[in-house]
């Protein structure tokens, strides 16, 4: 088996072994323990233990046995579910929740949360995710239970034929309603952040219709044309209005009121059932973190 290596950089000095290798190679902990109990990772040339800190240019080195491509495993994740029959599903996600397993979140999310709550999602791809909502994002999700059914929905989100409502608690007063259509893609200058940009990119389109004004800020509903990534995130900060407690667009926080987290929710999603070919509609009510958020800025407002 080939020796795969990593030379540890100066930032990631004093994270746990473990950790750090899981994140690196988008395994599970317990699956770098295995390794690590089977002396198969060796750091400057010396075993080592999960628990070691590991040093700004330590050199780690590890073999991966063959059969260790992570499944994702079914664990038992509640889920809150609006809607159900026997082609999907609809929940309502709340924040904090990862949707999809990645490089740090192998275990935990919606995905494996799926394929404990029914067998069908294990035969789909993606247990039949057919999008996404960012991790502190909340609300309403749809799920399919068949690959046909997947690709049915898929194709409605790719044609535009869903309605995507969500509110928003922004910094600022916007008019009461606001058209924001532009490209946004990968944000030169950060990687991990998205942008507007001024050439390149992927048409991108919001409508935000003012609901209610509370202190120094207020609640939007936020109609999208178009899903791209962060997408509400960037135009309500390129708007000037950024989501209040968005740790990566939200800018500095001006409010009386701390948020927990992002201030975002899908709160409404209706497509056409592919199978009865009716509008199904479904509707989640914001949580009670941004609730009592809101509640706060109104008691301020006044």
């Amino acid at each position: 088996q080939p020796v795969n290596e990593y030379c540890v950089p100066v930032e990631k000095e004093g994270s746990r072994l473990d950790q750090l290798m899981a994140g690196h190679i988008g395994i599970s902990r317990s699956r770098v323990q295995e390794l690590i109990g089977q002396e198969e990772v060796r750091v400057v040339g010396r075993g080592a233990k999960a628990n070691y800190r590991v040093k700004g240019g330590d050199i780690i080195q590890w073999k991966m046995p063959e059969s260790v491509v992570d499944e994702p495993q079914a664990e038992a994740i509640p889920l809150q579910v609006l809607y159900e029959d026997e082609a999907l599903l609809v929940i309502d996600k709340p924040a904090g929740l990862v949707v999809h397993p990645g490089a740090g979140h192998t275990e935990g999310t919606l995905l494996n949360g799926l394929l404990y709550y029914d067998q069908k999602f294990a035969q789909v791809e993606r247990a039949g995710l057919v999008h996404r909502l960012d991790k502190d994002t909340s609300g309403v999700l749809v799920v399919a239970k068949s690959t046909a059914m997947q690709q049915a929905l898929m194709k409605q989100f790719k044609a535009r034929e869903v309605t995507k409502r969500y509110v928003a608690l922004v910094q600022g007063l916007p008019r009461a309603k606001l058209s924001i259509e532009n490209q946004l893609g990968r944000d030169p200058h950060n990687r991990k952040k998205q942008a507007v940009l001024s050439e390149g990119g992927r048409h991108a389109h919001s409508i935000i219709t003012l609901k209610e004004s509370l202190a120094g800020s207020a609640l939007v509903e936020v109609d999208i044309k178009t899903g791209r990534t962060h997408q509400i995130r960037v135009h309500l900060a390129h708007a000037g209005y950024p989501i209040v407690g968005d740790p990566v667009y939200g800018g500095k926080q001006r409010l009386p009121v701390q948020a927990p987290r992002q201030m975002l929710h899908a709160a409404h999603l209706s497509f056409t059932h592919p199978l009865n070919k009716k509008v199904l509609s479904c509707s989640a009510h914001i949580p009670s973190d941004m609730q009592e958020v809101v509640e706060q800025l109104r008691v301020q407002h006044g």
